[in-house]
């Protein structure tokens, strides 16, 4: 069964009282984060895993959950604390250390929540998922980008060559 990586980190708050916000450092001052409404006992995901700037977030927060306190937790963590501490003050809260990274328990329990739901996935259908294409696969899409344009563009000699003197 495929588990959200997002969500097993969710779960080290899952006895909070707010909006827990697991980052995962994406690098480039953007994160893999998801957002759940947590009431102390039970999770309740706000959105799907996603890759997005950390201002962003900051400003999603701030629009819409104002009134709640959001627990920060992951490996992302500091740095979007350290970035939007300013923005949400003391709402913004960094879990402690113990609690800021992925738990193989946590993990495993959303694995037997999702079967219990009757999930279930053969090893041939389990594959990761990724929010964004690698750097690698960035860079060659805008290698093979800019070539197709090179060859869009229509054949004038002059603007390569010059002729006569």
């Amino acid at each position: 069964i495929g588990v959200s990586t997002l969500e097993s980190l969710a779960l080290n708050g899952v006895a909070l009282d707010g909006i827990l916000c697991p980052c995962m450092n994406a690098r480039r001052q953007q994160v893999y984060n998801a957002l759940f409404d947590c009431d102390g006992t039970t999770l309740t995901r706000l959105c799907e895993d996603r890759a997005l700037a950390i201002s962003e977030l900051g400003e999603e927060l701030t629009e819409k959950y104002s009134d709640r306190p959001v627990y920060l937790m992951g490996d992302g963590a500091t740095i979007t604390y350290d970035a939007l501490r300013d923005t949400l003050g003391d709402r913004l809260v960094l879990l402690p250390e113990r609690l800021i990274h992925q738990s193989g328990y946590n993990t495993a329990m959303c694995g037997l929540r999702l079967y219990r739901e009757g999930v279930r996935t053969t090893d041939f259908e389990l594959a990761p998922v990724y929010l964004r294409p690698s750097q690698a696969e960035r860079m060659r899409m805008e290698k093979l980008k800019s070539e197709s344009n090179c060859y869009s563009q229509p054949y004038n000699p002059r603007s390569t060559y010059r002729y006569g003197p």
